[in-house]
């Protein structure tokens, strides 16, 4: 065992012992994770607000369009793990801004395929760069190897929680 992972699995372990009726906020890994993302999220949504005039739910839309393009609202929601209210207003925020363009299948049919425009192809390879060098001062003093170790890490949580339309509260947590 490493001297980090050593000290840290003394520290909640000794503490865990002393107060078994208590929860540190600084050893509780779903906190931890929940603070870090709202503040990951307020920080980017103004800022990608401030710039480019969308939030970062329009902009988890695009960066997945931008990937793989002609999606359905419906496969928006599974990849980005949106409700469908929230990839609905998205949609909406940007199809009014005319950054996506949606073709339908069928006439009679609901569900159509989803596209950046030319506009919104444009829009996204800028915010992209952007959110790269927003990335590299988030990550600013870690070596490739512990941010590979993150990367691993944050992939494995998230592959443990169910997803939200799995329909069961199945969560390591619980």
């Amino acid at each position: 065992m490493t001297g980090v992972k050593k000290r840290v699995a003394t520290s909640v372990g000794s503490r865990r012992d002393r107060e078994p009726r208590h929860i540190h906020f600084d050893e509780h890994v779903p906190t931890l994770v929940g603070i870090l993302a709202n503040r990951l999220r307020r920080a980017a949504s103004g800022y990608y607000r401030r710039h480019y005039g969308i939030g970062i739910v329009e902009w988890r839309v695009m960066m997945l369009l931008g990937r793989r393009p002609d999606l359905s609202a419906n496969q928006i929601g599974v990849e980005t793990d949106l409700d469908k209210g929230a990839v609905s207003r998205s949609l909406g925020v940007l199809r009014r801004k005319r950054l996506i363009s949606i073709v339908r299948k069928h006439r009679s049919s609901r569900q159509g395929l989803i596209m950046l425009t030319e506009k919104g192809r444009y829009l996204h390879r800028l915010i992209v760069v952007d959110a790269r060098k927003r990335q590299d001062r988030l990550l600013a003093g870690m070596t490739p190897e512990q941010i590979g170790m993150f990367l691993g890490i944050l992939r494995q949580l998230v592959a443990r929680v169910p997803h939200r339309r799995s329909g069961a509260d199945q969560s390591p947590e619980r």
